[in-house]
C-alpha cells in the first residue's frame, strides 16, 4: 500500500514539486533560449507547465493559510472555508498575503542571457484587481485551453515560476526549511564587514524570528538554476 505524503512547506514536499517545475522548465530553454525576440514564443510544453505552476501556487496557498501564526485569522479561515467548498481563493489569498509578506513589492532575479531581468510575479496585471497577468493566464489555459493557448508563451512560463518559487522562499516555513537544508546561504563577514568568499547555511531558529518579525535578513539569498531571491528586501 502507497502512503500518500501530504504536501508541506515543512517537509518540503513543495520545494522538491518547485525544483521539478523548474527543471521542466530549463530543459524547454536548452532549445529556445529565454531572448525578447523568444519571449512570445507558445508551445503545448509551456502551456502544460504553466498549468502544473498554478495548481502548484494554489496548494501553497491553501498550506500558508494553515500555518500556525495565521489560520486563526478571519481572513485565513475565508480561505479554507472557500477552498472546502470548491470556490475560488486566489483573491482572497493574494490579499492576505500581500499584506503580510509584501508579495506585490517583492522581486527575483532571473538568471537569462545576455543579462539578469528583476521579475516582480506578484504585480497586479490591471489595478483594482490584485491578480498578476500569470494568474489570468493559468486560469484561462484551465477552462479554456484551445481558446487561450496563444498565451502560453515564454514570458508568461517565467512569471508564473517565479511567482511559486517567491511563495517557496518567502513563506515563513519554506524559508526555515530551506535554511535547514543549507539552501539558504548567507554571507560571512569579516569584522571589518569585508565580505568573505565563503558561505554557510544560517541557524533556522534565527530565520524564523527575523521574518516572523518581518524583518529582512542582510547577505541571505536564495538561489537555483534560474533564479535569485534575496532576503534584505
Amino acid at each position: 500500500m502507497r502512503m500518500r505524503i501530504r504536501a508541506k512547506f515543512e517537509n518540503g514536499v513543495f520545494w522538491e514539486q518547485y525544483t521539478d517545475l523548474e527543471r521542466q522548465f530549463q530543459n524547454f530553454l536548452e532549445y529556445i533560449p529565454y531572448f525578447d525576440r523568444n519571449k512570445n514564443t507558445i508551445s503545448f510544453r509551456l502551456a502544460s507547465l504553466i498549468l502544473s505552476v498554478g495548481g502548484h501556487v494554489d496548494s501553497m496557498f491553501k498550506e500558508m493559510a494553515r500555518y500556525s501564526k495565521y489560520r486563526s485569522s478571519a481572513d485565513c479561515k475565508e480561505i479554507l472555508t472557500r477552498a472546502k467548498n470548491r470556490r475560488p481563493i486566489i483573491v482572497q489569498c493574494l490579499r492576505f498575503f500581500d499584506r503580510e509578506y509584501n508579495l506585490s513589492e517583492k522581486e527575483v532575479t532571473f538568471k537569462c542571457l545576455p543579462q539578469r531581468a528583476k521579475v516582480m510575479p506578484f504585480v497586479p496585471a490591471d489595478l483594482p484587481r490584485v491578480v498578476p497577468k500569470w494568474w489570468d493566464v493559468y486560469n484561462g489555459l484551465k477552462h479554456e485551453f484551445s481558446a487561450n493557448f496563444h498565451t502560453a508563451n515564454l514570458e508568461n512560463s517565467r512569471d508564473a515560476l517565479a511567482g511559486a518559487f517567491l511563495l517557496n522562499v518567502r513563506h515563513i516555513a519554506g524559508a526555515v526549511r530551506l535554511s535547514e537544508y543549507g539552501i539558504m546561504k548567507t554571507e560571512i563577514r569579516t569584522p571589518t564587514g569585508r565580505v568573505k568568499n565563503t558561505f554557510a547555511p544560517p541557524d533556522p531558529v534565527q530565520v524564523r524570528k527575523i521574518l516572523e518579525e518581518g524583518k529582512g535578513i542582510a547577505g541571505t539569498y536564495v538561489e537555483t538554476p534560474l533564479f535569485l531571491y534575496e532576503y534584505r528586501q
